[in-house]
C-alpha cells in the first residue's frame, strides 16, 4: 500500500511540474537563446512558434522584420525594455517602440484560430495580395476566428489588395481586398 501511495505521489508532483514549464518567454531584436530570462532571449518568431496556452511573451523595444505567426492562446507585450518580470501596463498606444515590419509581399502576423491577446506593438509594411490564406485580408494581422484580441497597438501602412499589387485591374475598375491593415474574424481590437 505505502509504495503504490508513493508512486501516485510521484506521478502527481511530475504532472504538476510539467505544467509549470516556460510560462514566459523573454525577445529581443538579436536574440537567439532559449527565451527563459532576458540575458538568453530568444527570437520573436522562435517565442511566438514555442509559445503555449496561458504563456506569456515579453517583446523588447526593437524593430522585428518578418512574418509571424502565433497558434496558441498565449498572451504577447510588446514595448519592454528589456529587465520586466511582471506584463507592461499599458494606457495608450502612443509612442510604441516595438515595431513588427513586414518582410515584403507577405502579412506582418497571423493569429490563428485561438483566443490570444496582443499588446504594445507597431505593425507595419505587411502585404496581403498574394497570401494563401486570406488573400486580400489584413496584410498587418489576420485574426482567423478564435477570439484574438489586440490592445493598444498601432496599425497602419499595410496593403491588402486582392490577387494583385495593382490598384487597378484590367476592367479599370479597383481590386477590392478586405482590411488591409487588419482583417478580424472573430476578435477584437481595442483602445
Amino acid at each position: 500500500m505505502e509504495k503504490k501511495f508513493l508512486l501516485v505521489g510521484a506521478l502527481l508532483l511530475a504532472g504538476g511540474f510539467s505544467t509549470m514549464n516556460a510560462d514566459v518567454i523573454y525577445v529581443t531584436e538579436s536574440g537567439s537563446g532559449d527565451g527563459t530570462s532576458w540575458s538568453s532571449a530568444a527570437s520573436l518568431e522562435d517565442a511566438l512558434s514555442w509559445a503555449a496556452a496561458g504563456d506569456e511573451v515579453f517583446v523588447a523595444k526593437g524593430t522585428y522584420t518578418g512574418s509571424f505567426k502565433l497558434r496558441a492562446a498565449a498572451k504577447v507585450y510588446g514595448n519592454c525594455v528589456g529587465t520586466e518580470t511582471e506584463p507592461p501596463t499599458y494606457t495608450t498606444a502612443e509612442g510604441l517602440e516595438t515595431f513588427l515590419k513586414g518582410p515584403g509581399g507577405k502579412r506582418v502576423l497571423y493569429l490563428d484560430g485561438k483566443a490570444s491577446e496582443i499588446y504594445g506593438l507597431d505593425i507595419s509594411g505587411g502585404d496581403a495580395s498574394t497570401e494563401t490564406t486570406g488573400v486580400g485580408r489584413g496584410g498587418g494581422v489576420y485574426i482567423n476566428d478564435g477570439g484574438a484580441t489586440l490592445k493598444y497597438c498601432n496599425i497602419h501602412d499595410n496593403i491588402g489588395v486582392d490577387g494583385s499589387k495593382n490598384i487597378l485591374g484590367s476592367n479599370g475598375k479597383a481590386l477590392k481586398g478586405v482590411g488591409g491593415g487588419l482583417y478580424v474574424l472573430n476578435g477584437r481590437l481595442e483602445n
